[in-house]
C-alpha cells in the first residue's frame, strides 16, 4: 500500500480517525499540564536593581520576587504579595525569572556586582536553589531576605548571607536596635555570625554590645530578624562599581 493510500484509508475509517484525534488531544493536554507546571515553578520579578546597603561590603544585584505568602501587617511591598491576594494574574506580576534570563542578567552586570540578593522566593526552594547555584557559578556571593524564622536546608549550602524574621512595624528593620529581625553570615550551610550591628545608623551611643546579637549556634526561632534599608557608608569598591553602573 502506498503512503498516500494508507493516509486516505486512515482518515476514511471512523475508528482510526477517532483514535488519532484522541491521541492528539492527549498530547495537547500533557503539553498544557507541563507548561502549567513549569509556570508554577518559575519565580517572577521585575527587572533587578543594583543595591549597596542590603549586603554588607558588597555591590549586589537585587531581585524582588513576587508571590510572598506572609502578608506582614504594615508591609511596604504589598505589590509583591501572592496574586490571589492582590487580585492580579501571575502575568501581571513581573516577568518569569527563567534560568536563561537570570544568566543573561548576570552576564549583563558582570564586573559591576559582587553579590546577588533575593527579596523572597524561599517558598519555591528548589527553584531558588538553582538560581543561587548559578550565581555561585559566576563567582558571586548570595543573600536571601526572608520573612521566615528559619531557612530551608535546600538553600543554606548555597547562601553566604540570610536575613530572617517577619516585618514588625513597631520593632523596625535592621537599622533598629529593637528589631526582631536578624541578618546572618552563613558558613558551610549553618547560621554564623549575626551582623545586625553593620546596619545600625552611625551613632556613638550605639555599640554592637547594645544590640542583642546571637552567638553562632543560637536558636533562629527567637523573636528577632531582617528587612529593609540598612545604613552604612559605601567603601571604595562600592563607590567604584556605582560609578561604573551609572
Amino acid at each position: 500500500m502506498s503512503a498516500l493510500s494508507f493516509t486516505e484509508s486512515t482518515f476514511s475509517d471512523p475508528f482510526l480517525l477517532k483514535s488519532a484525534s484522541a491521541a492528539a488531544s492527549n498530547i495537547i493536554i500533557r503539553s498544557s499540564k507541563s507548561a502549567s507546571k513549569e509556570n508554577a515553578n518559575t519565580l517572577r520579578c521585575d527587572a533587578p536593581q543594583v543595591v549597596f546597603q542590603e549586603c554588607p561590603d558588597e555591590v549586589a544585584l537585587c531581585f524582588s520576587i513576587y508571590g510572598c505568602p506572609l502578608r506582614c501587617p504594615g508591609c511596604h511591598s504589598e505589590h509583591l504579595w501572592r496574586s490571589d491576594v492582590t487580585g492580579e494574574t501571575d502575568e501581571q506580576q513581573g516577568e518569569a525569572l527563567t534560568l536563561s534570563r537570570f544568566e543573561a542578567y548576570l552576564n549583563q552586570y558582570q564586573g559591576m556586582v559582587t553579590a546577588v540578593v533575593f527579596f523572597g522566593g524561599e517558598w519555591q526552594p528548589h527553584t531558588l536553589q538553582e538560581l543561587l547555584k548559578t550565581a555561585q557559578g559566576h563567582g558571586l556571593k548570595t543573600c536571601l531576605y526572608s520573612g521566615l524564622e528559619n531557612v530551608s536546608r535546600h538553600l543554606r549550602p548555597h547562601l553566604d548571607f540570610v536575613k530572617l524574621g517577619p516585618w514588625r512595624e513597631e520593632l523596625g528593620g535592621l537599622d533598629s536596635v529593637t528589631t526582631n529581625q536578624r541578618f546572618y553570615r552563613v558558613e558551610q550551610g549553618e547560621l554564623g555570625q549575626c551582623l545586625n550591628h553593620l546596619f545600625v545608623c552611625d551613632d556613638s551611643s550605639i555599640s554592637p554590645e547594645k544590640i542583642n546579637l546571637d552567638p553562632v549556634n543560637s536558636n533562629p526561632n527567637h523573636s528577632n530578624p531582617v528587612n529593609s534599608n540598612p545604613i552604612y557608608n559605601l567603601n571604595e569598591k562600592q563607590k567604584e562599581a556605582s560609578h561604573v553602573a551609572a
